[in-house]
């Protein structure tokens, strides 16, 4: 891993024509960050009730879009592209319990219209309303009493999946299909993460006390098991499909692996942060705090005719590299893990980007090889 830039990101009106220095940081926080891959975008959310849309195509990140006055904190993101109808559905909630969906019409050309070619545009949240050619807005309803945590789309079944620390509904998985059935699931203290598969049939949540409880996606009533070897708050848990096992993380850095079949842990281990070691420091946990990484699928063996449903079901659940990450603070822990027999050899060195009072985008050594630099010192012919 080579860490490659950093920049800080505006969070208000008056950031803009302020230098990164002299921007205001104390009491402001990022609460959730996605990025869409579809469109090559970065949405961040803060605070202080704004939405950053950054341009993330090329190595500098530019600020396109400022979102200020919504309603509440965002909490959450997660995002459906629809390739039939070329659409974006964005899925946002927020501290009030709140769902909303943003369906962007013109996501290729643009999330939101620019005001501005060379500058930030920015909106206020009211605003959004009358811009009816590129965005729409719809309320899903109130499903969380308290904030809502996390949210997960399922296209294969058009279900949207969201959590809370909500004791009467911890987790509601709602079909997003006229007159379909949701499922709310109860759990003392409610729920601080979740992971859901669909192809297992399991849903798989954390409480803040520790517990980590396997259900079934259609038994709401009572979990298939209750595990409770962790001591403190669950931070993150992921599912490994392919292997029928999965993943957790609590606040103390205690990483386990789990049997999904014999909900037996199979291997534990102590991560020794450094932010752990620094008396009287908050230690703060982001959204997802373990990464997988990518997943291994080629559209060949999703689209084939003859091709086996299950057997690419597995094959998206295989993770492209042999480890993992764990993220605490600003700290990254890189766990190797092997679940195959073939692992592609991803070494390699990522060349710096360009320093950033330079408007290129692409460094010299990426855009003129050997040859060319030879080629460029050779004379022209004569005419």
């Amino acid at each position: 891993m080579n860490f490659l830039t950093s920049y800080q990101m505006i969070m208000m009106r008056e950031d803009i024509n302020r230098k990164e220095k002299e921007r205001r940081r104390r009491n402001r926080w990022v609460t959730d960050a996605i990025f869409l891959k579809d469109v090559l975008m970065l949405l961040i959310a803060t605070s202080t009730r704004s939405v950053t849309v950054y341009d993330a195509s090329g190595l500098s990140h530019v600020a396109l879009w400022l979102i200020l006055g919504v309603p509440n904190i965002i909490r959450s993101f997660d995002y459906h592209f629809d390739h039939d109808k070329g659409n974006l559905v964005l899925y946002v909630g927020d501290d009030c319990g709140q769902l909303v969906a943003m369906e962007f019409l013109q996501p290729k050309n643009g999330l939101l219209r620019k005001k501005h070619n060379d500058k930030l545009s920015f909106f206020y949240w009211i605003q959004l309303y009358a811009e009816k050619e590129f965005v729409i807005i719809k309320y899903l309803g109130r499903p969380h009493g308290d904030s809502l945590i996390a949210i997960n789309y399922c296209s294969h079944n058009n279900t949207i999946v969201t959590s809370s620390r909500d004791d009467k509904t911890s987790v509601i998985i709602k079909s997003l299909e006229n007159g379909s059935h949701n499922y709310c699931f109860q759990m003392h203290r409610g729920a601080s993460c979740f992971a859901i598969s669909t192809y297992l049939k399991i849903l798989i949540t954390g409480s803040d006390d520790g517990s980590v409880r396997i259900w079934n996606i259609v038994v709401k009533d009572k979990p298939i098991a209750t595990l409770r070897e962790h001591q403190h708050c669950i931070e993150d848990v992921k599912i490994v499909e392919s292997e029928g096992l999965f993943l957790s993380c609590s606040s103390d850095g205690i990483f386990k692996m789990w049997t999904i079949k014999e909900q037996s842990c199979v291997q534990t281990l102590k991560l020794a942060f450094p932010s752990f070691q620094i008396l009287g420091k908050i230690v703060e946990w982001g959204c997802n705090s373990i990464y997988p990484g990518p997943k291994i699928i080629t559209v060949t063996d999703a689209v084939h005719e003859n091709s086996n449903i299950s057997h690419s079901l597995r094959l998206n659940s295989v993770w492209l590299r042999p480890h993992l990450l764990v993220t605490c603070c600003n700290y990254i822990a890189r766990l190797n893990l092997c679940f195959t027999d073939h692992i592609d050899n991803l070494d390699f060195t990522v060349y710096p980007p360009p320093p950033l009072q330079n408007s290129v985008l692409i460094p010299k050594t990426w855009k003129i090889g050997e040859d060319a630099a030879a080629y460029m010192t050779l004379k022209k012919p004569e005419m």
